[in-house]
């Protein structure tokens, strides 16, 4: 079976906005936001702006660098010219992991100003700050394997960084870590004059991260130059950033003390790191190796991060948000003590369950999602009600056996709600995958689409590989959290509702309501005695196929047909969404979805199939696009 697509898709990221081959002075489009600057650097200020450009308006970062009075008018025309052309250089280079230079500004100095995108959760220092209690270690191996991705691509084009340090890594909206800030430091110190500036003196403030061998001068007195090498021994410091929200050396308070601990090849105290895992520790050394020579390249780092994110997702990660103190998988237990209810009505009803925000207060606060089953009053009580609360307990157990970085974990369950036990699991900040996209979905880059499309698919290959069908995968049962991770929510659900449900009141594709638009047509069949098809592995990716469409279109399948028995209709006779109503799909994309449509099931691809033909687009767009 034939799976992938078959061209690449030359769409950028930011169709509107100037790409390298277009750089240009955008002075007139930008406006500034606020009277002062949202934060200093040592080789100038940041400024938060908008750029109006193609009727569109987005957030922007821009940075201004410093002019000293001294200089002449000649000096400042070569000032500039120098500085435009390392624009230019930078601007050729293109990754999502590499903040991308939309063009300059004159409006902040007489020197242009570098306008890139805003980054809304701050740098790598502020993201930890705020967040890095709370950050599990699969998301931390997340923003690791980003930043060496982007490390690896520069190094790979030429370019050493020159001053890697936690503000030079930012964290967009939806999570992901880009590098900013290469080379900057050397090209200040060549456009900055010899009074005011030497590479050495920009790094005031960041010889927590610098390797030892950039303290020394050559033989004809200049600084020795940051290499390759020196990279990756900054990249050391912040892996141990990430791992444990310190920064190097993080005891010493004076940078003459730090300068002192290079000078003799003192690296950063193991033991002034307890909650850093020991396994990780021989990679940082490595990293900090005294000769260069003896640090691994950018390849090699890539290669073991992305190893090890990989092995975290499938097997090792607790995805817990909150850290250990809220209860495993394997401690499945009643959380009724510790849940209050944070609203006094649910914020979401659906096909099989009301959804209640509450908190959790143990040793931590923390906010949870509580899903209540709906049920009929001959469930309430007597016999009837035993067996239905064994069976839902059964599959509770089940599901929080699981345990993988795109399933939303279950917690435990809690009573209060209704005559059966509430489940508990992970409360989603940005909601379902229907809700993000109403929201989100005109500003998302195709990347991140495919970033998307990623988690879920390695979520429901994962279930498939448990034996566990999800039976009703839609756009309301993916959940997106905080940091842009999508998981499979509800797997089971609606064949448990089924079966808990008295018959008089439900069956199972009674149950499915809204839901049909994403439905495979077999499972509007009888078996010969009767009873419904089974949902399957089959039509489950029946199913991905319509998230995959909406999640590139922001429209849900059937999205020009109102009414739930026409969509049935349309599905009883094999009719798939018209590709018509669909002229925002790349072409490129519709074979595979047709796949997943196929009329006999058999027809379609596995989970492992398209889970490979999803992350190979989402590598080639993450390397070129």
């Amino acid at each position: 079976m034939h799976t992938g697509f078959s061209a690449r898709n030359d769409e950028p990221d930011h169709p509107s906005l100037p790409t390298e081959t277009t750089l240009k002075d955008i002075s007139n489009a930008i406006t500034m936001d606020q009277q002062h600057p949202v934060a200093y650097g040592r080789l100038g200020e940041i400024w938060k702006c908008t750029l109006h450009i193609d009727q569109i308006s987005v957030k922007v970062a821009v940075k201004a660098i410093p002019l000293f009075t001294l200089y002449s008018e000649g000096s400042k025309i070569k000032l500039t010219q120098r500085i435009k052309r390392e624009l230019r250089i930078r601007t050729a280079l293109n990754h999502a992991n590499i903040v991308p230079i939309y063009g300059y500004t004159y409006s902040f100095s007489s020197l242009p100003a570098i306008v890139t995108p805003f980054a809304e959760n701050g740098s790598l220092l502020n993201y930890l700050e705020r967040e890095g209690a709370v950050l599990s270690l699969v998301r931390r191996f997340q923003l690791l394997r980003d930043i060496i991705a982007g490390l690896q691509y520069l190094h790979a084009n030429g370019f050493i960084h020159g001053d890697f340090n936690g503000s030079d890594v930012l964290i967009r909206g939806d999570g992901t870590a880009c590098i900013v800030g290469f080379g900057f430091s050397l090209m200040y110190s060549e456009v900055a004059s010899a009074s005011e500036a030497s590479w050495f003196s920009t790094l005031k403030g960041n010889i927590r991260w610098m390797a030892p061998e950039l303290l020394v001068r050559r033989d004809h007195g200049s600084s020795a130059r940051p290499s390759e090498q020196s990279d990756i021994y900054s990249f050391g410091g912040i892996m141990l950033l990430v791992s444990t929200n310190k920064v190097p050396y993080y005891y010493h308070s004076t940078e003459v003390t730090i300068v002192r601990c290079l000078a003799r090849s003192e690296t950063s105290s193991r033991a002034r790191y307890p909650e850093l895992p020991e396994k990780y520790w021989a990679l940082m050394e490595r990293c900090w190796s005294t000769n260069p020579r003896d640090r691994p390249s950018t390849e090699e780092v890539d290669i073991m991060i992305r190893n090890e994110f990989d092995s975290l997702s499938r097997s090792e990660m607790n995805p817990v948000a909150y850290g250990d103190n809220l209860p495993p998988h394997a401690a499945l237990r009643d959380l009724s003590k510790y849940i209050s209810k944070a609203e006094g009505h649910p914020v979401a009803r659906g096909g099989f369950a009301d959804i209640w925000k509450c908190t959790y207060v143990d040793r931590i606060l923390a906010q949870v999602a509580v899903k209540v089953l709906q049920t009929c009053a001959d469930d309430q009580f007597g016999p009837a009600k035993t067996k239905k609360t064994k069976r839902i307990m059964h599959e509770l157990k089940i599901s929080a056996s699981l345990n993988h970085a795109n399933i939303v974990p279950i917690y435990g369950y809690t009573y209060g709600f209704g005559p059966f036990p509430a489940i508990v699991s992970r409360w989603a900040e940005w909601g379902n995958l229907s809700d993000y996209l109403k929201r989100e979905g005109a500003a998302l880059t195709l990347l991140r689409k495919f970033r998307i499309l990623r988690d879920i698919i390695a979520g429901l290959q994962y279930l498939h590989a448990k034996s566990v069908i999800h039976g009703d995968l839609t756009g309301p049962n993916v959940l997106i959290y905080a940091d842009g991770t999508a998981c499979v929510a509800d797997f089971g659900l609606s064949l448990m509702y089924s079966e808990v449900i008295s018959a008089s009141q439900a069956s199972w594709t009674s149950t499915f309501s809204g839901n049909v638009r994403w439905m495979a047509p077999e499972l509007l069949e009888e078996r010969e005695d009767g009873t419904p098809v089974r949902p399957s592995k089959q039509s489950d990716v029946f199913s991905f196929g319509g998230i995959m469409l909406q999640v590139f279109t922001n429209k849900i399948p059937y999205h020009y047909l109102r009414h739930n028995h026409m969509i049935v209709l349309h599905i009883a006779k094999s009719e798939t969404p018209s590709r018509t109503h669909y002229p925002e799909l790349p072409e490129k994309y519709w074979p595979f979805i047709e796949q997943c449509w196929s009329t006999d099931p058999r027809d379609r691809p596995s989970t492992e199939e398209a889970d490979v033909t999803i992350r190979n687009e989402f590598d080639s767009l993450s390397r070129t696009s």
